[in-house]
């Protein structure tokens, strides 16, 4: 029962920490800080939804990172770009980082 009234009570605060932003950013005329109120708002959602909700919008907010990291690279464009032989190297790369976990895993058995 304390797990369901801890996740109310903070469900409770990014609401009013939302709807506060969300007139500020009206206010203001500021688009940016009255997204991030309906963001605050949706978390307050998240929280009630339970456990599944929260880790699936998790899920979704790392491809997001993920995407946006490719994008800043410029790797997303690349890849679809590469040869056979910048395939290759590529998986040769990451055959050596499977090799090195591999090792650090045997290491941190001893």
């Amino acid at each position: 029962m304390e797990k369901i009234d801890r996740r109310l009570d903070l469900s409770t605060k990014f609401l009013k920490m939302g709807q506060s932003l969300i007139n500020e950013g009206r206010e203001q005329n500021d688009l940016g800080i009255a997204q991030i109120g309906a963001i605050m708002v949706f978390m307050g959602g998240l929280l009630i939804g339970g456990d599944d909700d929260i880790f699936k919008f998790s899920d979704l907010c790392s491809m997001f990172s993920s995407k946006r990291i490719l994008d800043e690279m410029n790797l997303a464009d690349e890849i679809g770009k590469l040869d056979e032989s910048r395939y290759d190297d590529i998986i040769n790369k990451i055959n050596k980082l499977k090799r090195n976990d591999d090792e650090d895993d045997k290491k941190s058995d001893k």
